[in-house]
């Protein structure tokens, strides 16, 4: 399976392509918004918050995965008063999750030649976006997503059966006494 991702949008980078993404429901438009605007300041607090360990792809990697999980999180957002503050955030905690898997790492990482280290980063996001979106869900709503439902509450059936077996219980203990 190909996926191949689409062109960047030059109105993306337009001054107010996010705020016309957001009201319009363009997950993907506010993205490249938020890309294109923000992309190099995250890739420098991601930088610095990640010096120490000695790789500079780190920091890139933070990037990366900044931009995937802001992607996860925009489906409920129908605002963004603080886009930086919200990127930040979320760099924070992927900078905290490396650094807890480079803790644990047992051989020591041999520090990488950045040079033209994804030059076009933006892109692999996107792709890695338009591998997310056709994943099938995964979970309990599994089922119910394929029918193009949710599940509107609690199953009776628990309720029912233990009813059933109880009943029967009851009969046999009669029957007995």
């Amino acid at each position: 399976m190909s996926v191949t991702p689409p062109p960047v949008d030059p109105a993306s980078r337009a001054p107010g392509a996010l705020e016309d993404g957001l009201r319009r429901g363009d997950d993907l438009a506010v993205l490249d918004a938020l890309m294109a605007r923000y992309g190099d300041v995250v890739l420098r607090h991601c930088e610095a918050a990640l010096a120490d360990l000695g790789d500079g792809t780190l920091g890139a990697e933070a990037r990366h995965d900044t931009f995937v999980e802001a992607f996860r999180s925009l489906n409920p957002i129908e605002a963004l008063p603080d886009p930086q503050a919200f990127l930040l955030g979320i760099a924070d905690a992927q900078c905290t999750l490396i650094r807890q898997a480079e803790k644990s790492r047992r051989l020591p990482r041999e520090a990488l030649d950045v040079t033209g280290f994804a030059q076009d980063w933006q892109a692999v996001v996107r792709w890695e976006i338009e591998v997310i979106l056709q994943e099938p869900p995964e979970g309990p709503d599994k089922a119910n997503a394929r029918r193009g439902r949710r599940r509107p509450g609690p199953s009776i059936w628990p309720a029912v059966i233990l009813g059933g077996i109880s009943l029967v219980l009851l009969l046999v203990m009669w029957r007995y006494t």
